[in-house]
């Protein structure tokens, strides 16, 4: 038994002398490149967040009459404009008929109890059918210079900047946003807005 093991033993000597084991080179990062990749997703992470923070204002929705209004804001990827954009459908089994005064619906912006803006959507529309299921979208201009004006005036109270790891909260305009729907008997929701476009 012993002269088996020395025999292994000796067997094994000569492959590792005819084959010697490499050494492993163990593969390491060098710090500068993760620190350039940190680096880039805190980028990554902040412009995104920004853009979202811009460009999602939110919006509110009203059921009304087996009519749901869906108010959102946009922008306009050709002109560049932020846009308020009020979308109904109908809810109901049948035909919708729904009558309206002057304009389907106003959009009033305000700072406490100062008005800043306000904006007519759909103006002219007096009366709306709707089948089950359909849905039709009126847009208008959100009044961006009539609120950057206010945003300018002494009275104004505007939120700094804030700044974190991953995200920058811009300057801007806290507002208190409500939409009238222009029914008979007037129904309205009311929602923040945060306005960013200012200098």
């Amino acid at each position: 038994m012993k002269e088996t093991s020395e025999k292994v033993e000796e067997f094994k000597a000569r492959v590792r002398s005819k084959y010697p084991r490499q050494k492993e080179h163990s593969f390491k990062i060098p710090w500068y490149v993760l620190v350039v990749n940190m680096l880039l997703i805190v980028y990554i992470l902040f412009v995104f967040s920004r853009r979202e923070e811009r460009e999602s204002q939110g919006g509110t929705a009203i059921l009304y009459r087996n009519i749901e209004y869906r108010l959102s804001f946009i922008k306009d990827r050709t002109t560049g404009e932020s846009l308020a954009a009020l979308s109904l459908r109908s809810q109901g089994p049948g035909r919708l008929t729904m009558r309206y005064r002057e304009a389907l619906g106003t959009l009033e912006f305000y700072q406490g109890k100062s008005r800043v803006a306000v904006e007519k959507i759909g103006g002219g529309v007096n009366m709306i059918t709707l089948e089950p299921g359909e849905t039709r979208t009126y847009t208008a201009t959100v009044p961006v210079n009539d609120i950057r004006t206010f945003s300018q005036a002494p009275c104004a109270v505007m939120v700094p900047a804030k700044r974190s790891l991953v995200s920058l909260e811009a300057r801007h305009l806290p507002l208190t946003a409500r939409l009238i729907i222009n029914t008979d008997d007037a129904v309205a929701s009311i929602f923040d807005y945060r306005f960013y476009e200012v200098d």
